[in-house]
């Protein structure tokens, strides 16, 4: 198990359980503090969170792949962050930060042209998706109303008066926004 060897250099102080994919049990630190335990779901978690530990430890507890049974997730992080405190970054997390370091550079290049075509396919959409949920001027508005006799065909009437506030234009108030929505 690769995260053991990972484990067996960074939990010094404390007491962590492992419990791999297959059941098996290892446990790290010098027995001191409480006891944590976490299970690893799938037997891949060994070489991911011994490579990456930094990014896979929270997707595999968001995904369900890494479950805390003794203790909570707060007693973990806090075992292992107060360790890694004290002991110097294994081999293999310092060659994965350097590798990803040096080629950081190639996986964010994005020139103009890459740039406008993310762009286009996050922001280019059907017309038909902006008529679900814009005015019939295509504005996008928010508001707060105190009542809950509002009638909604009408809102978009009254929130023209934010839209140039970044363009220093003047903004008016309307007194409708004060005075009770008649039903």
């Amino acid at each position: 198990m690769l995260f053991a060897r990972l484990l067996r250099k960074v939990v010094q102080k404390g007491q962590l359980t492992v419990i791999g994919a297959d059941g098996s049990a290892r446990s790290f630190g010098d027995g001191t503090g409480p006891t944590i335990v976490i299970r690893l779901h799938q037997s891949r978690l060994h070489r991911d969170l011994f490579f990456d530990p930094e990014l896979r430890m929270g997707e595999a507890y968001m995904d369900g792949h890494l479950t805390v049974e003794e203790g909570s997730l707060y007693d973990f992080v806090d075992l292992i962050m107060s360790n890694l405190a004290t002991v110097r970054a294994p081999w293999a997390m310092r060659f994965y930060r350097g590798f990803d370091h040096a080629f950081r550079v190639f996986q964010q290049y994005n020139p103009a042209a890459r740039a406008r075509a993310n762009a286009a396919h996050h922001y280019d959409l059907s017309g038909r998706l902006y008529h679900l949920f814009l005015d019939a001027d295509r504005q996008y508005s928010c508001a707060y109303f105190t009542s809950a006799n509002v009638n909604y065909p009408h809102v978009s009437l009254y929130a023209p008066i934010a839209c140039h506030i970044a363009a220093g234009a003047t903004l008016l108030m309307f007194e409708l926004w004060r005075q009770p929505q008649k039903a």
